[in-house]
């Protein structure tokens, strides 16, 4: 049997050489590593890799999208169990249209209706799929 940082494992072997493992959580040791300051530090580490590339490829129309870009420090809630939280976020007012799109309805001069949509930019969806292929290293958590 061995502690680990979140939990007790125990392992042995089974007559047919197969191994069996018995692992309990331990909320507690958990609840340690994922309220600690590395771990804030490493997630805002990789947040901050992420913003040039948002800032790069949000559309320009005026300028205010791309300024909105923020890293923000919280907590969540995972699981049942509170967590730090690091969040890239755009806090331009026009920013969920932007990144999602909009559908507009209206009628036109000779009293049809017109409807179009606005396809969404999608900057987060594809910050987050550039960070997923950057290489971040290995980040150690004691």
């Amino acid at each position: 049997m061995s502690e680990v940082g979140f939990g007790r494992r125990e392992v042995w072997a089974n007559a047919d050489r197969s191994l069996v493992l018995d692992f309990q959580m331990d909320r507690a040791g958990i609840r340690r590593i994922a309220l600690r300051g590395e771990l804030r530090t490493a997630c805002a580490r990789i947040a901050a890799r992420g913003l040039p590339y948002a800032v790069a490829i949000s559309p320009r129309r005026t300028g205010a999208f791309s300024k909105s870009f923020e890293i923000m420090f919280g907590h969540t809630w995972v699981a049942g169990m509170r967590r730090v939280a690091v969040r890239l976020a755009n806090t331009d007012p026009g920013a969920a249209a932007i990144e999602f799109g909009s559908h507009h309805e209206r009628v036109n001069r000779f009293g049809r209706d017109i409807s179009y949509n606005l396809g969404g930019h999608h900057t987060l969806r594809r910050t987050l799929a550039f960070l997923s292929r950057v290489n971040l290293g290995t980040p150690t958590v004691r």
